[in-house]
């Protein structure tokens, strides 16, 4: 679960001046519309998972994936075009643990890959959260992410709200489009 956040300026024009604003990323029509309403109501806070459009937090090490920015101004975490590519990679890391190697078909196991041993939540923790806002129990079996997509939509959704916390930094709507947007582009639409 990534702790940082960031103060917000005060006006639009100064959150273009920050050292993380990425052109590329926040060209996006609804990010620029967030950050206008955050402005607007003196939000003070921004996780770096929704300012990097990175809602799982994917450490650069995790690979190269699609939709990433071609600059990538955070030295730490992946930054994404909008959060649409941010959600599907998640769902792409999480599917490659179900069907990889190892095979991963309950959310305790899959997430004990996800949490990294120093984070301040252990993976049953984070388990435990996931699995209450989904309606599942930790060692619970799960179906393929193809087969699920209401589930595994949830399952995304609930993972950035453990990682990024529970403000509304985006109408909660914004977020599940996204999430079913990249479920549509990883699996093809129903």
């Amino acid at each position: 679960m990534e702790e940082q956040t960031m103060k917000m300026p005060l006006s639009l024009e100064d959150v273009k001046r920050q050292p993380w604003w990425n052109p590329e990323m926040h060209s996006d029509n609804e990010y620029i519309e967030a950050i206008k309403r955050l402005v607007a109501h003196k939000a003070t806070d921004v996780p770096r998972g929704y300012r990097n459009n990175n809602p799982g937090n994917l450490r650069q090490k995790d690979g190269v994936w699609r939709g990433r920015c071609s600059v990538q101004k955070d030295p730490v975490y992946w930054q994404f075009r909008s959060l649409m590519w941010g959600f599907r990679a998640m769902l792409k890391c999480l599917l490659g643990l179900y069907d990889g190697e190892m095979k991963l078909r309950r959310l305790y196991d899959i997430l004990c890959q996800w949490v990294p041993p120093n984070k301040q939540i252990t993976p049953l923790q984070y388990a435990m959260k996931v699995g209450l806002l989904v309606g599942r129990t930790p060692r619970e079996a799960l179906p393929h992410p193809k087969g699920d997509k209401i589930l595994w939509v949830d399952i995304i959704l609930a993972m950035a709200e453990v990682e990024n916390g529970t403000k509304n930094y985006y109408p909660r709507g914004h977020l599940r489009a996204c999430a079913n947007d990249a479920w549509n582009e990883l699996f093809g639409p129903l």
